[in-house]
């Protein structure tokens, strides 16, 4: 029986057989998982990028939403997206929101907030402006008034991309994703 992986679509790993069933596996330093206990592993980096990607199309998604789709658990994801940034999913979730919110005020100013917050995959302008003040700490509003500020104050530095970028670095493993003014 040789063992060999098979990938899910939420990047679960299980060990099978020739035939493709389920195989049982010892554990580390040669203890024996439980009897009919099936070994699955997640690979976090594969996770993190499929909860990037799912958060990316919608920023507004829940963790529990998140959990269904990936067909993974709460504390799976959260495991993986702290392994990968050091933060929790609520942050992860803000920074995409805002990243995602300030690129829409910059390149579509006077598209009404309501409008933006649909976009973005909220239910209704509330929901969506108490999502932006929680993540920024400014109102909707406020933020477009900012960002359009960095916008002007860019162009004014002859900055061609209007000063809004999006800066992935890594930090040991992890990422860490920020909107930033150039200087």
């Amino acid at each position: 029986m040789v063992p060999r992986v098979r990938d899910t679509p939420a990047s679960l790993h299980c060990w099978m057989d020739d035939q493709g069933a389920p195989t049982q596996r010892t554990g580390g330093k040669g203890q024996a998982y439980n009897s009919g206990e099936l070994v699955m592993s997640y690979d976090p980096t594969l996770l993190f990028d499929r909860i990037l990607s799912s958060l990316d199309e919608s920023p507004s998604k829940r963790l529990a939403d998140l959990s269904q789709t990936l067909q993974v658990s709460r504390r799976t994801i959260e495991k993986a997206i702290r392994l990968s940034t050091g933060g929790s999913f609520r942050l992860l979730r803000e920074e995409i929101l805002l990243v995602q919110a300030k690129a829409l005020f910059a390149s579509q100013p006077t598209l009404p907030i309501k409008e933006l917050g649909f976009r973005l995959g909220f239910k209704s302008a509330t929901s969506f402006a108490r999502a932006v003040k929680r993540a920024s700490g400014f109102s909707p509003e406020d933020l477009r008034i900012r960002v359009a500020r960095e916008f002007l104050d860019a162009q004014a530095k002859g900055c061609t991309d209007g000063g809004l970028h999006l800066n992935w670095s890594r930090i040991g493993r992890g990422r860490k994703l920020a909107v930033a003014a150039s200087s």
